[in-house]
């Protein structure tokens, strides 16, 4: 029994739960960030600004304030433009930002002077655009064109405060206004038989004239002075032209000059280079010549008499990947037997003195001297080949050999290049 009790107290609970939930969904009005409520009937009038309220129907009527900023454009122009202090026509192009005062009493006054209905900004334009325009006249009247321009923040600051007071009257507040043009009616627009305008139109036309005066003054002068600049950039131009090119002969004899200077220099120190490799020459010649016949002279102290045997080689260069490479090594050996004979050929020889050079000459030389044991001898290395006066670079015919033995085609593609940088 006692559980039987418990279960309908449960679900009676879940029951009052799930009704007083939907109650509230259906009747609970809540505000968000840019809309108050007005409720009104049952217990007097009710303003929430932020939460909500109880709404239930046929007590209660509840009524939405849009709490947003509306801009409301004025637009003044053509016939109906503004006429200022000096009888003149302008063109004007405003903008006004307001919303409700973000209070219990400015949205009552809001929604009892315009309804909430008229809070958007068609509706607040045609129940207030008759405030702005009278506010925009009063205030360009008070002013002249020019002045009207060269003090845009004062007119505009001048009808903020005219309109502000008002519009507070009814529950709104004036955030800025902001002039987005402004300008000159066009004639076209304009009635001639409105006095205001017959004024305004004879100003302008003396305006005009005036200005279309000082225009053509200010063009005649400025002809003038543009043509005496260009006269004056003529003549500088000129002066420039010649100056410059009076520079460039001084320019031309000065190095002329330098040019006779250096090649007198060089011609002196190629004499005297001339001269210098020619006393050179012969103070080498002379101590050759001096040591010649000092050693003639010891030769003949030791009543001897020199002899001198020459054997040539061949150069690998030229036989580098040719069958001529089987006679390279082998010629040291014929070389040091013709070595041999000619030191036999002399019956009174008394020494050797072997002078060689490269990889073939010097073994082959050193072989003839080891097989004449009996007689005293002396190896000298005789250096690096000199270059070819008159003749082919050893090195680049060896270059060429080594190529020559990778191919053929790569042969006379070094010739070719050889030829062509020579």
């Amino acid at each position: 029994m006692t559980l039987l009790a418990w279960l309908f107290g449960l679900i009676v609970l879940i029951v009052a739960i799930a009704v007083a939930v939907a109650f509230l969904s259906r009747f609970y009005r809540k505000t968000s960030r840019d809309v108050a409520i007005i409720r009104t009937g049952f217990g007097g009038q009710k303003i929430v600004l932020s939460g909500g309220c109880l709404a239930l129907p046929f007590l209660h009527k509840v009524d939405e304030i849009n709490m947003r900023t509306m801009r409301i454009e004025v637009v003044r122009a053509g016939p109906k433009s503004l006429i200022t202090e000096d009888r003149m026509r302008v063109d004007v192009e405003l903008e006004f930002y307001l919303r409700v005062q973000p209070t219990i009493d400015g949205v009552a006054t809001a929604a009892q002077a315009i309804g909430s209905k008229s809070l958007s900004p068609d509706g607040v334009r045609n129940l207030l655009e008759g405030r702005f325009i009278d506010a925009i006249q009063a205030t360009a009247a008070s002013l002249t064109m020019d002045s009207l321009h060269d003090r845009r923040a004062e007119f505009v600051r001048t009808i903020r405060e005219s309109v502000r007071e008002n519009l507070a009257h009814s529950g709104l507040q004036l955030e800025s206004v902001s002039l987005t043009r402004m300008d000159q009616a066009a004639f076209a627009s304009l009635d001639d038989n409105n006095a205001f305008n017959a004024v305004g139109l004879r100003k302008l036309a003396e305006i005009i004239a005036t200005s279309k005066k000082k225009r053509a003054e200010i063009e005649a002068d400025a002809d003038v002075s543009v043509r005496q600049t260009q006269l004056e950039a003529i003549k500088q131009r000129l002066t420039l032209s010649r100056q410059e090119e009076e520079a460039q002969i001084a320019q031309r004899l000065e190095i002329e000059k330098l040019k006779a200077s250096s090649d007198a220099d060089t011609a002196r120190a190629r004499e005297q280079s001339m001269v210098a490799s020619e006393s050179a020459r012969i103070d080498r010649e002379k101590d050759t010549r001096i040591a010649e016949i000092q050693k003639a002279r010891e030769l003949r102290r030791l009543k001897t008499i020199p002899f001198a045997a020459y054997c040539s080689d061949p150069c690998d260069g030229r036989t580098q990947g040719t069958t001529g490479m089987f006679d390279s090594l082998p010629y040291r050996n014929d070389a040091a037997i013709t070595m041999r004979r000619l030191i036999r050929s002399l019956p009174r020889r008394a020494g050797v003195i072997g002078i060689a050079t490269c990889d073939k000459g010097l073994p082959a030389t050193m072989l003839a001297l080891a097989g004449c044991g009996h007689l005293p001898g002396i190896i000298v290395p005789g250096g690096v080949t000199l270059p070819a006066i008159d003749g082919e670079d050893a090195g680049k015919v060896q270059t060429i050999g080594a190529r020559f033995a990778v191919s053929k085609k790569e042969l006379t593609r070094l010739v070719i290049q050889t030829e062509t940088k020579m």
